[in-house]
């Protein structure tokens, strides 16, 4: 790994803490799971995984809110690896294909990363604290407010962020 990896990886890592705070005051909205996607489509699975990990542990210990349990906590960190890996395997597929097309797989990206990290925490959180199927219905709200402001940025904001491949801090070559 390269200095300039590292240092992509811990700066991603703490823009994905940032992001994930940023928009507090509105519950379950988050910029932090754009931002492990975007971590992984330009530094590859491997590093996606990473800002994946390190954001979420981040997140997870070092929230306002405090200390989340330990399940949520591991489903947190491998649903945030997921999405890291699954920028670095996407990152060909949409590289250089900027059209309407375009808009409308990273709304569905949006739709899928949301549910990746909605799923696993939900379900861990209600076998955890139960009942389990109250507790699953309940948080359908949730993760329909995480699907909409995560479609928002995806279709908004990556598209500003893909145009930063060309900017010197965030190129790994």
């Amino acid at each position: 790994m390269s200095p300039r990896f590292i240092a992509s990886v811990g700066v991603l890592s703490a823009l994905a803490y940032v992001g994930s705070f940023l928009l507090l005051a509105i519950p379950n909205v988050t910029l932090s799971i754009m931002l492990v996607f975007f971590a992984g489509f330009y530094l590859g699975v491997r590093g996606g995984l990473l800002v994946g990990f390190i954001g979420s542990i981040l997140i997870s210990l070092l929230n306002p809110y405090g200390i989340v349990q330990l399940p949520i906590l591991a489903s947190q960190v491998v649903s945030y690896g997921l999405i890291g890996a699954l920028g670095g395997v996407i990152a060909p597929l949409l590289a250089g294909k900027e059209t309407w097309l375009y808009l409308v797989w990273l709304g569905l990206l949006g739709i899928v990363t949301a549910l990746i990290y909605q799923l696993s925490v939900s379900v861990v959180d209600a076998l955890v604290f139960g009942p389990f199927w109250a507790r699953l219905a309940a948080s359908g709200i949730f993760a329909l407010v995480t699907i909409i402001g995560n479609v928002i940025f995806f279709v908004i904001l990556f598209p500003i962020l893909a145009k930063l491949k060309k900017v010197a801090i965030f190129r790994t070559d």
